[in-house]
């Protein structure tokens, strides 16, 4: 004959409400948190596989902030460089000044000068160039020291577009050539300077020379 709860045992009755507890949070957790754990977007598992991606990128972003860290000194050690670099450059043309070093420096290597003309300039972001196309005649050795003179000089001057050839038949006017001179040359005499001053040579002017001999 079926009886009622009341008629078990307390314990009986007891262990009855624990059963039914337990029955009740297995099916909520069956129907209701077993697919919100196993959702493929917000579930545990899919979160435990965010984390670990997450924290993939921390540790690369963490290599990045040392990489980061190396470039920017880096850097700073270049502006420093470009700074003292950039002293180096006059702030104008001063383009008699640096007439006189190329002659100079040609006469102290027995290398005549027989064309200087100026060449239009080219504006970069912190200097302008200012290029020279040249005629030059003498040895091969003068010309080499002639070349060494220019690039030991505290003024930066660049030397581009070397052509050799015979020491005749280049360059501006008449002139005679010794029978010591073997070599002819062009070649493309850069200088450097910081900000831009006074009107800018026309291109093809040729520049004064002193005379020649």
């Amino acid at each position: 004959m079926a009886k009622g709860l009341r008629d078990f045992s307390p314990a009986v009755q007891m262990m009855i409400f624990v059963l039914l507890i337990a029955a009740a949070v297995g099916a909520i957790g069956y129907f209701y948190v077993w697919p919100v754990y196993n959702d493929p977007t917000t579930g545990l598992v899919a979160l435990q596989k965010q984390e670990a991606d997450l924290e993939g990128k921390v540790a690369s972003l963490r290599a990045f902030e040392a990489k980061l860290i190396e470039y920017q000194n880096q850097v700073a050690q270049l502006q420093a460089q470009l700074a003292n670099l950039t002293l180096l450059l006059p702030d104008t043309r001063e383009t008699d000044q640096f007439m006189k070093t190329v002659f100079a420096d040609a006469s102290a290597s027995e290398v005549h000068v027989r064309t200087f003309i100026p060449q239009a300039e080219t504006q970069r972001d912190f200097y302008l160039e200012t290029p020279f196309a040249v005629r030059l005649d003498g040895t091969y050795w003068s010309l080499v020291n002639f070349f060494a003179r220019l690039a030991n000089e505290q003024r930066i001057i660049s030397v581009t577009s070397v052509g050799l050839g015979q020491p005749g038949g280049g360059g501006m006017g008449a002139y005679l050539v010794s029978e010591q001179e073997t070599v002819g040359a062009n070649a493309v005499l850069t200088t450097y300077f910081r900000h831009e001053a006074g009107p800018k040579p026309a291109p093809g002017a040729p520049a004064p020379a002193p005379a020649r001999r």
